[in-house]
Order: C-alpha cells, then sequence, then structure tokens
C-alpha cells in the first residue's frame, strides 16, 4: 500500500467512525419523536404540514439526520403536547433520572 492509499483508508475510517458515533449520539431523538408522533396517531406527513415543513424535512430531523432549530423544535412540541425536552433531550430519561439521583445525593451529603 501506498503512503497515499494509507492516508486515504485512515481518513476514510476516521470519517466512518465519526459517522457511526454521531448515529449513536441522535438515536434517543429519532426514538423519542417516532414513538410520540405514533402515540398521537399522525404520520410524518401530518405533523410536518401541522408544524410547517414539508415531509421530508420532518423525515430528516426523526431519523437524526438533521437537528431542527429552536422553533421549529417548539412547534413540533406544541404540536405533539408534550414538554420539548423529552423530544429532544440528549439521553433517556433513565439515564437523566439517574444523574440526577446522584446530584441530590452528593447536595444532602
Amino acid at each position: 500500500m501506498t503512503s497515499f492509499q494509507q492516508i486515504t483508508y485512515n481518513v476514510s475510517r476516521r470519517h466512518i467512525r465519526g459517522r457511526a458515533e454521531r448515529e449513536k449520539r441522535r438515536q434517543p431523538m429519532r426514538t423519542a419523536l417516532r414513538r410520540v408522533r405514533l402515540q398521537a396517531g399522525l404520520t410524518q406527513s401530518e405533523l410536518a404540514r401541522l408544524v410547517g415543513l414539508t415531509r421530508a424535512s420532518y423525515t430528516n430531523i426523526e431519523k437524526g439526520h438533521k437537528n431542527p432549530s429552536v422553533g421549529t423544535a417548539l412547534r413540533i412540541a406544541r404540536a405533539l403536547n408534550r414538554p420539548v425536552e423529552e423530544l429532544f433531550a440528549d439521553e433517556s430519561p433513565a439515564v437523566q433520572d439517574a444523574r440526577s439521583g446522584r446530584r441530590a445525593m452528593r447536595e444532602e451529603g
């Protein structure tokens, strides 16, 4: 393997590894949005129309390919009648509860 091929290979591996890490971080967003939307009995198209987006734009948000603006996130939360933190949290509620419980214990002790 030439040095150019080795450099190209290493850059590609880092790009793939970085993309996989970003996908892991976005997973909670996709799951929460999809779950709440389905509980509300809405299709992606219907919810997109309610918040003033195209279906493709909403789908990209739900799949984690794009991050919504603050205004869009608030409109989605309002349409689903849920707090924005529930839909766009970086971690699952169980992890957040565990961390807040540890903080409370540290503050008391």
